[in-house]
């Protein structure tokens, strides 16, 4: 009895080995079809390392993870539970979810997921997926919730990985995107001072203070993004724009009153131009007539401080009519951004 106990057991044994090692090589062909992009095949091999090796949460989430690439949602759902039952911490298998409760229009639940799966159990080696699963949660906010949410989500997200550059850069650009320039100019300028290769950095702080309106701050920081890559296009531009804004802006900082007063000029002449490029040929309403005749009529000489005040005044009212009346161009020109600084400092 003892000697068929042995065999039984040995035999037994045996199977099971066989089983884990066919269990096993078909996992392995699932990763090597997954990362092929052939997910049908992929999805097939996984379900017979399941198959064979039900016990493996491992297969089931693999299994899951292939079957929401296919979208396949009802079936991914029902191997996730299966893993989250065994370890509700697992942070892969939360992430999963959450993208399939996101695809279906359960926000509130794939918000909670996606929570699970930040502070969830991850491997060392898949610190990139946590992240993916913060920017995810991010976007989902982006559809969801406030702006302020949004914001504290990836000022959190940039201080929890300060060494990662590439990080950076997208949380930055989500900053930006979001309508978070002051924001987004600490990133960027956190970034410049810790990494030697701040050309990146530079850029994106180029940007931000654009958007801030600081035009002196984004030419420089334009120079310094041109001085690390000479080709980055977009700094050229915005160094232009900057440069051109500044020597056009009437409202600049220690301007003379004649400069103020030549600039104030300057700009009703180009401000004429545009809106009568706008206006066309079409009849134009009583107040637009008056505004053309105004802008059309000889400037006053000597130019005394009420003459000075008067012309601003008027093109505040172009800078107006200009916001009202012309279509934005594709791309933005230094007397639209100048004009709409003027706009915006009359309604203050």
């Amino acid at each position: 009895m003892g000697g068929l106990w042995w065999v039984a057991t040995a035999l037994a044994g045996a199977y099971h080995s066989q089983q884990a090692s066919r269990a096993a090589s078909a996992a392995q062909s699932g990763q090597v079809l997954t990362a092929s992009g052939r997910l049908e095949d992929a999805a097939a091999q996984f379900r017979n390392a399941v198959a064979l090796q039900p016990e493996r949460t491992a297969y089931r989430l693999a299994l899951a993870t292939a079957l929401v690439s296919l979208e396949r949602f009802d079936e991914a759902e029902r191997y996730l539970q299966d893993v989250l039952r065994a370890d509700a911490t697992n942070g892969e298998a939360n992430l999963a979810l959450a993208r399939i409760q996101r695809a279906r229009g359960r926000y509130a639940e794939a918000e909670a997921s996606y929570y699970r799966a930040i502070y969830g159990r991850w491997m060392p080696e898949a610190e990139a997926a946590r992240q993916r699963a913060r920017l995810d949660l991010i976007e989902l906010l982006g559809q969801t919730a406030d702006r302020e949410r949004v914001r504290a989500e990836l000022t959190q997200l940039a201080s929890a990985f300060p060494g990662d550059r590439n990080l950076q850069l997208v949380v930055g650009r989500r900053l930006l995107n979001a309508g978070f320039p002051d924001e987004a100019a600490r990133v960027y300028r956190g970034m410049a001072e810790r990494f030697t290769d701040g050309g990146a950095a530079h850029a994106g702080l180029a940007e931000a203070a654009l958007a801030l309106g600081d035009y002196a701050g984004a030419a420089l920081s334009a120079r310094r993004a041109l001085a690390a890559d000479p080709s980055d296009r977009a700094s050229a531009a915005r160094l232009a724009l900057a440069g051109a804004v500044d020597g056009l802006d009437p409202n600049k900082p220690r301007l003379s009153a004649r400069a103020r007063g030549a600039r104030t000029r300057r700009l009703l002449d180009l401000a004429r131009a545009h809106l009568e490029n706008c206006w066309g040929n079409r009849t134009l309403t009583p107040g637009e007539d008056a505004l053309a005749a105004r802008l059309r009529a000889p400037r006053p000489s000597p130019v005394t401080p009420q003459v000075l005040d008067d012309e601003y005044e008027l093109l505040e009212t172009a800078a107006r009519a200009v916001a009202a009346g012309c279509p934005p161009r594709t791309d933005e020109e230094p007397l639209d951004v100048v004009l709409r600084i003027v706009a915006e400092a009359g309604r203050r």
